[in-house]
């Protein structure tokens, strides 16, 4: 746990040594740069809330421009990953986690999604509240068949469309 200190570059420069390692909470820290971090790859929750982190751009042990499928096998434990609270403008490169089960990215200042969220097939847990989203695109909602919370409160959106059968997993909408 290296939460509530005063990090302000991510502190992992190579994974290779922290295999055990499963948990990893970096939250209520001063970092604003991902850029080119390396995430172990037995990393199955990963706490990032409450920074100042302006864009998401991830790194594994493995060559980011190699194929999708490559990138997710090298993040395939990771199931929660925790953005929120921080200055996110939009989601990057999220579709390299593609085994996220719960997904927090509220309190950013996000103000469009784009289609890579509807990758996260295996994604139970979406929070966008307290966003600056003015529209959410049903076929996102209509591709995560898994979905059973989705919040969207706190945001600036005047409608919203739904096909109703999106929502027989959704146990809860906000």
């Amino acid at each position: 746990d290296l939460s509530s200190n005063k990090i302000r570059k991510y502190p992992i420069k190579s994974s290779s040594k922290l295999l055990a390692l499963t948990i990893l909470n970096l939250s209520r820290n001063k970092m604003v740069d991902l850029h080119g971090i390396y995430v172990p790859k037995n990393i199955e929750i990963l706490d990032l809330s409450m920074n100042k982190i302006r864009r998401i751009y991830i790194q594994t042990d493995v060559n980011l421009n190699s194929s999708s499928s490559l990138k997710s096998k090298f993040l395939h434990n990771l199931s929660g990953l925790s953005l929120n609270v921080n200055k996110l403008k939009n989601v990057g490169n999220i579709n390299i986690f593609a085994n996220l089960i719960e997904l927090d990215l509220s309190g950013n200042q996000i103000n469009q999604i784009n289609d890579k969220l509807k990758d996260l097939k295996k994604l139970t847990h979406l929070n966008l509240a307290s966003n600056n989203l003015t529209k959410f695109s049903p076929m996102i909602i209509n591709s995560l068949k898994k979905l059973e919370k989705l919040s969207l409160r706190k945001n600036k959106m005047d409608s919203l469309t739904i096909d109703s059968r999106s929502l027989l997993n959704l146990d809860g909408i906000q």
